[in-house]
């Protein structure tokens, strides 16, 4: 695992434990239960559920998520430790003492677990471990799925050239400069390589994504009912209507989504002829992330933490009392365009488990001679 990446989840994990009422909640439930105080058992349950239900791990991404079950932090926090208190709860309904026994065991060893990564996170700042992303930029994130051919140096080479032209596509859309790509972490335990750019690239992407994340639970809904039909002796001729059905559907959302994203975030000084080469490239690269959905490719999106702004805390006057209030909606803004830019990725971490080759034969018609060429197309 990358050592940057697991000091901010440490951070994280010992922020939360101090800010949260999960350790006195804890405590209380114990009491409660040595105590046969029904009506406050319910209550400090429905407590620790709506606390556990809000945690930021909830929120985490793929690669951060991984890094968190590695370490063993999934049974202490959010919903992994929602999950490990059922169990200890259902486990003993019937058994006072042996719920209270393992509650209590649970604690210690939650607590042990705090005190260790406290110790560690110590230790990774005073050896200058730290990963800081730029108020100003996203981290973006591909994630190659283990256990596969990944590991072949060509392979990996071309996904990484194929990433690149990517992001260059869409930073030229939103009026950047079609810069190299550059590596700012390498998880290589799992071969995981990220990159920084700004907001405006990050959400043309991630609204790219929640698009097509749509798309495959629609495609996934029809193939569905194409089942079951075809398991009442479907005619061949309706199983092509069906088949076509599937490729339009595909083909109109793909149309639909290069047109609203070139609407939404092209950059007005862009030339006619440039833009038209553009929205070319942006339906290739389109096809690709629906490629990689389909070949377990995960494509993350990580925003940066944002501070609130210092004249927030200054004392309001006649003199800054617009700037304060400008500054307050700014802010207020981006956090609601954050919440929302996760909640649209969020679709991606079921979907990114299903192995189900969705889109496979309708991006292209072929999805393993004609990808180099397409990209060749784009650029």
């Amino acid at each position: 695992m990358e050592i940057k990446k697991l000091n901010s989840i440490l951070l994280g994990a010992i922020e939360e434990d101090g800010s949260s009422d999960f350790r006195e909640q804890l405590g209380q439930l114990i009491i409660s239960i040595e105590q046969a105080q029904s009506k406050k058992i319910e209550t400090v349950v429905d407590s620790i559920i709506a606390e556990l239900r809000n945690s930021v791990f909830n929120d985490m991404s793929i690669s951060n998520h991984k890094i968190l079950e590695e370490i063993g932090a999934n049974d202490y926090f959010g919903l992994g430790a929602l999950d490990s208190l059922e169990v200890i709860l259902e486990d003993s309904s019937f058994n006072t003492a042996k719920t209270v026994s393992d509650l209590k065991n649970y604690v210690k060893k939650r607590n042990e677990f705090i005190r260790i990564i406290k110790n560690l996170k110590s230790g990774f700042d005073q050896l200058g471990f730290s990963h800081h992303i730029s108020e100003n930029d996203y981290e973006f994130g591909l994630l190659l799925p283990s256990g596969s051919n990944y590991d072949d140096i060509k392979i990996v080479t071309k996904e990484l050239n194929k990433w690149d032209k990517a992001i260059k596509a869409y930073r030229e859309l939103v009026g950047l400069g079609p810069d190299d790509t550059k590596l700012t972490l390498v998880n290589n335990g799992s071969l995981e390589f990220f990159t920084e750019n700004p907001e405006q690239v990050a959400l043309c992407i991630s609204f790219t994504l929640e698009r097509l994340f749509k798309l495959y639970k629609n495609l996934l809904d029809i193939r569905g009912a194409w089942d079951q039909l075809r398991n009442t002796g479907l005619p061949k001729a309706q199983e092509r209507a069906i088949k076509k059905h599937e490729q339009d559907t595909y083909n109109k959302e793909i149309d639909s989504i290069v047109t609203d994203v070139v609407k939404k975030f092209v950059d007005k000084n862009i030339e006619a002829g440039r833009l038209n080469e553009l929205k070319i490239s942006i339906k290739g690269h389109t096809n690709y992330f629906a490629k990689c959905i389909d070949n377990g490719l995960v494509i993350e999106i990580n925003p940066p933490e944002i501070a609130e702004p210092e004249i927030l805390n200054a004392e309001e006057t006649e003199e800054n009392k617009k700037e304060k209030a400008k500054a307050k909606a700014d802010h207020t803004a981006r956090l609601k365009q954050i919440k929302n830019l996760k909640r649209g990725l969020e679709a991606g971490k079921e979907i990114y488990g299903l192995g189900k080759e969705v889109f496979r034969m309708l991006t292209t018609g072929s999805i393993d001679t004609e990808e180099d060429t397409d990209q060749e197309e784009i650029e």
